[in-house]
């Protein structure tokens, strides 16, 4: 019960909670989405606190909460200690999908970040204990030293000068083409030619 009343808190099922101070008792009305048919109409919880914050009467609408000890019941205490936790003013309002700032774009989880993908190791969960090393990046220079010392290009490009010095293509590679740092080696940085 403490569980899935807890569940009920957490995924926002609560809603429209009141609040009344009537003498020495804390009157707290709300109501609760059904888990299963969220179409039916909610579940209404009524519980009546002292002022030292002990559970004088609570009462609900579904089958078992007359007597006050149901899953419902359970998540607006949840939500009431929370609010008393934050010392906030009001109960918070759960607005609609359309009331809310778009989710799509935000990370669910903040302990996942961007690593280098050669020094990343995959491991399947399946066999996480048969398989301790997983599998790892075998990226490799895989280019002849002269395209890697990009000889050929240079030959080119002398030669493109010789036959016609005033070419678009020399004028634009009129010097050494900028290079970029890799994890390989440095590599040529290659601009759009038109």
């Amino acid at each position: 019960m403490l569980e899935k009343g807890y569940k009920l808190f957490f995924e926002n099922y609560l809603f429209g909670v009141l609040c009344l101070l009537n003498g020495s008792e804390v009157h707290v009305k709300g109501k609760c989405y059904r888990s299963q048919r969220k179409s039916d109409r909610p579940h209404v919880i009524t519980v009546i606190l002292s002022l030292a914050g002990n559970v004088n009467k609570a009462r609900c609408s579904c089958a078992a909460g007359e007597d006050g000890y149901c899953n419902h019941t359970m998540g607006l205490l949840y939500l009431i200690d929370h609010v008393i936790n934050l010392k906030a003013p009001t109960f918070p309002k759960v607005g609609t999908c359309t009331e809310n700032s778009q989710q799509w774009h935000k990370p669910r989880t903040k302990g996942i970040h961007p690593e280098p993908i050669m020094e990343c190791n995959i491991i399947n969960p399946k066999y996480r204990e048969k398989c301790s090393e997983g599998l790892k990046c075998t990226l490799y220079e895989a280019r002849q030293p002269s395209v890697r010392n990009n000889e050929g290009a240079t030959q080119l490009l002398d030669t493109l000068k010789q036959i016609g010095p005033s070419l678009r293509f020399c004028t634009v590679f009129s010097q050494k083409p900028p290079t970029v740092p890799t994890k390989l080696k440095v590599a040529w940085f290659h601009l759009p030619v038109c």
